[in-house]
């Protein structure tokens, strides 16, 4: 019940995290407790913020679940085995006999063992009747119902009187420490209603409303008295004992303020015996009679005799005047008998030391009186209970000894003192001071309760509240999709992912085997916002797009593997979203193109740059960045993106779908209208014989700084050619401090692909550089992408251009809708609810994967793309560049 303290320091308003020991320094009893005191309060905070008031984990998932007996015989309940916490305390039912070792135990799907703290198991349920808490449990009511099963919880402190294995044999049985134990009982509510809510209702107005701790306590000191005789020493007040004590003050008889009863010990009612024998109803045999005169039992003294049934019960023990102590024979007598239920009668297990009968000493005695000297009890008269009646007047301040004084009022106007409702203090000789309280709550029994189930006739309705982990029941380990290089990469949030790398589908990895059935477009799916856009003369700014709607993507969802989810979209799925981000269709709007580039025509004739359909940037004026004055340098028209580069930039490349009737480039490095530089394709025609001329591409480097070609920078490289070239791409990528670069183009319907082009460039792609596009003479130029690479990521897009050609799409997994292949077995199916996995991504236009090059067969120049395509032996292979 209680140990022996100096005092009990914790306090929860000074928020110490840590309590620290000094060299050197006297090692107390309250720094200890109040170590293990902030860090058991800061268990329960963790729990209650971490996982609410009330949960069974998951990984006990039949933690207290009600089931019923078997039909036929008496009613009874069983009880699951597992651990649910309530309002922060941890209460477990280990199951009863036969024991096994949980690592050994394995579940039901046979994949894991049933526990992994390497810890004794009982078996899977426990009868209702035996309950290692409540030895003698109220009888299952009968009628129909609906009864509420709940579960009480709350801690109590054991000391080597209520478990004598504390004591260490081996020191001779010398008493030491004492331990908080969690208790908890399966409790039947009977006629509770209807529904949920009426159980629930009437859990609290009739079990948890009553246990409110409305008592309060005060503790006060005698005033000092200045006598009206001048020759007598005036009384100094204050506390008068000799001796340095911590006094508990407890609620015995429940109830209002005067019929309620309380019982006080300058000891913190540590004087405790257990009692050996019953040798009558007015003679015990103990183990001890106590340490000394001041820590014993003698004549005259109350004692409380009391055992784990009255305990458990939330019952008092009887308090009863001590006739005589015989020291020698370690035997206590009583004028009174002892009450029968106090008896063991000695029967199987029914013995004082299985029920811990014992015997604790209170100090109150003799009459007690209140602060102005009125009489309050009596406790030598005849009749006399033993406990001190708590005056009906609030306030009411009633002497305990040396100068201390109690008062007792109530938080409620309709409230009541509880039994075993206690307060302690600490009472110092040195200063003759009293720990104060003003209106303190009790300290203890604290109870909670939460529902376990609703019993019908013949059903049992589960009402346990269910918590996942906090990596959830089903445990996502990654969202995959395929790269333009084949490769399975991890879908990161705000990534952009073509259209086209869709049709290889997406998965979705888990820890754990899922039941087959459980898989559907309902537990797993994929959203894309479609933007919606008003007609003129409503459309604004911003292409006119007013709202996005999410819509579900058709699809096959699949079980593709152990653990592996798989999305799989349809033909028309990919042809619609590919229309959408390359179309004008009616709802989706372009971006404006000067909120994404910048042009500069270097004095040539004016371009004429814009956002066409499907968000990719033309120029359709013919002359642009050419010249009229023969020999004249013009440098061609320029539209430069606003994006900066970033460092670790590996690649950046451009695709022009138009046949080329004059130049197309790729500007990179550009760091003002008068520096950067240009990688140029060009068509030039050279005359065949007498019979025409054949259309060659021109590929070309130059630098530009203060407005003129840096000397020594232009280089080019000719690839023969029979027609027009179109679909011309070009590529340049970072290799350290050496640049790369790459073209290949279409000619009569047949791709050719330029070796590396060995240009002897030293510079690097430039951080905070922006890149752009170029055009000289070509008619309408049609660029259908311009990307920049970064270290090992996926693309980032500038053409097609702007946020209404991208689609903003997720990817989401209803874990609470899935199911384990190992809960088809187990006694609770119920899910636990819990978040939905959820990432998402950008759906952009279609793009080539921009491999790199084998030129001339076996042997041949390696290009510089991030894959490889190599032809051989009529096979087309793709493989990962090394």
């Amino acid at each position: 019940m209680s140990g022996d303290y100096s005092r009990n320091s914790f306090d929860a308003r000074r928020h110490f995290s840590l309590v620290r020991l000094q060299q050197g320094r006297v090692g107390l009893d309250s720094d200890w407790n109040e170590q293990a005191e902030i860090i058991e309060r800061r268990a329960r905070a963790h729990a209650v913020d971490a996982l609410g008031r009330h949960g069974v984990p998951r990984e006990t998932v039949d933690g207290f679940r009600i089931t019923l007996g078997p039909a036929g015989g008496p009613p009874t309940l069983a009880i699951g085995r597992g651990r649910i916490y309530v309002d922060g305390l941890l209460a477990e039912n280990h199951g009863g006999p036969p024991l096994s070792f949980d690592l050994s135990e394995l579940r039901a799907d046979g994949r894991s063992p049933a526990g992994v703290l390497g810890e004794a198991l009982g078996a899977a349920t426990l009868d209702y009747a035996a309950q290692p808490y409540w030895p003698t449990p109220d009888p299952l009511p009968a009628g129909a119902g609906p009864h509420l099963v709940y579960l009480d919880v709350w801690q109590r402190e054991v000391t080597a009187i209520e478990d004598a294995t504390l004591l260490e044999k081996a020191l001779g049985g010398v008493d030491t420490t004492t331990r908080l134990q969690t208790v908890w009982q399966v409790r039947v509510l009977p006629n509770v209603g209807t529904g949920v809510v009426q159980a629930a209702a009437a859990l609290w107005q009739r079990v948890q409303r009553p246990r409110a701790p409305s008592g309060r306590l005060t503790t006060q000191l005698d005033p000092a008295v200045q006598p009206s005789n001048p020759c007598l020493i005036a009384t100094s007040g204050g506390y008068g004992g000799l001796e340095n004590q911590l006094y508990r003050v407890e609620v015995h008889e429940g109830g209002p303020p005067g019929t309620a009863t309380f019982k006080w010990s300058r000891d913190n009612a540590t004087v405790t015996t257990t009692v050996d024998e019953v040798i009558s109803n007015t003679l015990l045999h103990v183990a001890s009679t106590g340490r000394d005169a001041l820590l014993g039992f003698d004549a005259g003294q109350w004692v409380e005799v009391t055992d784990d049934h009255r305990e458990f019960a939330a019952r008092p023990g009887a308090l009863m005047k001590i006739a005589d102590v015989d020291h020698e024979s370690r035997r206590i007598s009583f004028a009174t008998p002892v009450p029968a239920d106090l008896l063991p009668s000695g029967v199987g297990g029914d013995t004082p030391g299985r029920r811990h009968t014992r015997l604790r000493r209170w100090d109150q005695a003799g009459i007690v009186r209140d602060g102005a000297g009125g009489v309050v009890a009596d406790l030598d008269a005849a009749g006399a209970v033993g406990a001190i009646p708590i005056p009906a007047a609030a306030g009411t301040a009633v002497a305990l000894e040396s100068g201390i004084r109690v008062a007792f009022d109530l938080a409620e106007a309709d409230g009541g003192f509880r039994p075993g409702d206690s307060w302690t203090f600490a009472a110092r000789s040195i200063d003759a001071s009293v720990e104060k309280l003003d209106r303190a709550p009790p300290q203890g029994v604290h109870r909670h309760c939460v529902p376990l189930a609703l019993l019908g006739t013949a059903e049992v309705i589960d009402l346990r509240p269910l918590f996942n982990p906090a990596a959830g029941r089903i445990r996502v380990a990654s969202a995959l999709h395929v790269d333009a290089d084949g490769r399975t990469r991890p879908i990161r949030a705000g990534q952009e992912i073509p259209v086209n790398l869709l049709a290889d589908g997406l998965n979705v990895l888990l820890h754990d085997s899922i039941d087959a059935d459980s898989v559907n477009d309902g537990s797993f799916y994929v959203t894309t916002e479609i933007p919606y856009r008003l007609p003129a003369p409503y459309a604004g700014a911003g292409g006119g797009v007013v709202a996005y709607q999410p819509v579900t993507l058709p699809a096959d969802v699949v079980l593709a593997g152990d653990g592996i989810l798989g999305w799989r979209p349809y033909a028309q799925t990919l042809s619609f979203l590919g229309d959408l981000v390359q179309k004008d269709v009616p709802r989706l709007g372009n971006v404006s193109f000067e909120r994404e580039f910048e042009v500069f025509d270097n004095g040539g004739p004016a371009s004429r740059w814009a956002v066409g359909g499907g968000n990719v940037v033309v120029q359709t004026q013919a002359l642009a960045g050419t010249s009229t004055t023969p020999q004249a340098v013009t440098l061609p028209t320029m539209a430069v993106h606003r994006h900066r580069m970033k460092e670790d930039a590996a690649y950046v490349g451009l695709t022009c779908e138009e046949p080329l009737s004059g130049s197309i480039g790729l500007v990179y490095n550009w760091l003002s209208p008068a520096d950067f530089s240009l990688f140029v394709a060009r068509e030039v025609w050279v005359p065949i014989g007498f019979s025409g001329a054949m259309a060659n591409l021109v590929v070309s480097h130059s630098q530009i700084k203060g407005g003129q070609i840096v000397p020594g920078s232009q280089h080019e490289k000719t690839v023969f050619g029979a027609s027009d070239p179109r679909r011309i791409t070009l590529d340049i990528k970072q290799t350290g401090r050496r640049l790369q670069f790459g073209c290949s183009a279409q000619f009569s319907g047949q791709p050719v692909t330029f070796p590396d082009l060995e240009f002897p460039i030293t510079t690097r792609l430039l951080p905070d550089s922006r890149l752009g596009l170029l055009t000289a003479g070509t008619g309408t130029t049609r660029f259908t992408r311009l990307q920049v690479i970064y270290g090992n990521d996926l693309p980032t897009t500038l053409v097609p251009a702007g946020l209404n050609s991208r689609l903003l799409s997720r990817l989401v997994v209803k874990r609470s809708l899935l199911e384990l292949t190992s809960e088809r077995s187990t006694l609770s199916t119920t899910p636990a609810p819990e978040p939905d996995f959820e990432t998402w991504f950008w759906l952009t236009p279609p793009t080539s994967a921009y491999y790199g090059y084998r030129y001339g067969g076996y042997g041949g120049f390696l290009g510089i793309g991030f894959g490889r395509l190599v032809a051989g032996a009529g096979m087309m292979e793709r493989r990962r560049e090394p």
